[in-house]
C-alpha cells in the first residue's frame, strides 16, 4: 500500500513540477524499500543460514535512501538559483510574436521565472499609434476567452480610457505576488 503511495505522489510532484510532493513521494517509498529490505534481509538469512544477508540489505537500503536524498537537494538548490531557459524563452517569444504581430503590436524586454507549477512573465508591448489601452485590454480578454487560459494582466493603469496610447507594461503575475528582480537576464 505504501509503495502504490508513494509512486502516485512521485508521479504527481513530477506532473505538476512540485518538489514537495516528489519530497513526500520519495519518504513513503524509502519507508516501504526499508520494510522490503529488513524482511528481504531477515528471510535470506533464515533460509540460507548467512547471517550477512541481513547486513548486505541494510547496505542496499541506506544506498537508496542517499540517492533519493542526493536528487532531491540538488534538485531544491537548482530551484533555488535562476538559470537562463532558451527553449521557454523561445516558446514565450513564439507565442507573443503570434498573438502580438496580427494586431500590429510590438514586445520587448521579456522576462520570466519558473515558480513550480506557474509561470511570471513580464513584457513591454507598445501599442500602434491610435490604440487605446482599453481596447487593448478588451481584447486581451477576448483572446482569454477563446482558450489562453491562465494568462492574467497586470499593470494597466487604473484608467485606461483617458490614457493616451503609449508603452504600456503588462504581466502575467498576480498583483499580491510580484516575485524580487531576475538576477543576470538582460531586457532586449
Amino acid at each position: 500500500m505504501n509503495g502504490a503511495l508513494g509512486w502516485h505522489l512521485l508521479r504527481l510532484g513530477k506532473r505538476r513540477n512540485s518538489i514537495v510532493l516528489e519530497a513526500n513521494g520519495h519518504h513513503v517509498l524509502t519507508d516501504c524499500y526499508t520494510s522490503f529490505g529488513v524482511a528481504a534481509g531477515l528471510v535470506l538469512a533464515w533460509l540460507t543460514g548467512w547471517k550477512k544477508w541481513d547486513a548486505i540489505c541494510a547496505i542496499a537500503v541506506a544506498g537508496n535512501m542517499i540517492w533519493a536524498a542526493r536528487s532531491l537537494l540538488s534538485r531544491s538548490i537548482h530551484g533555488l538559483m535562476d538559470h537562463a531557459d532558451p527553449a521557454l524563452r523561445s516558446r514565450l517569444e513564439e507565442i507573443l510574436a503570434r498573438s502580438c504581430g496580427a494586431r500590429g503590436v510590438a514586445f520587448h524586454a521579456l522576462r520570466f521565472r519558473s515558480l513550480g507549477d506557474a509561470l511570471w512573465a513580464d513584457v513591454h508591448l507598445t501599442l500602434p499609434g491610435k490604440t487605446l489601452l482599453r481596447d487593448a485590454a478588451r481584447q486581451g480578454d477576448r483572446d482569454r476567452a477563446r482558450g489562453q487560459r491562465g494568462i492574467r494582466p497586470v499593470g494597466l493603469p487604473d484608467d485606461p480610457s483617458s490614457s493616451p496610447p503609449r508603452t504600456t507594461r503588462k504581466s502575467t503575475a498576480k498583483k499580491c505576488r510580484e516575485p524580487p528582480p531576475l538576477a543576470g537576464t538582460a531586457d532586449d
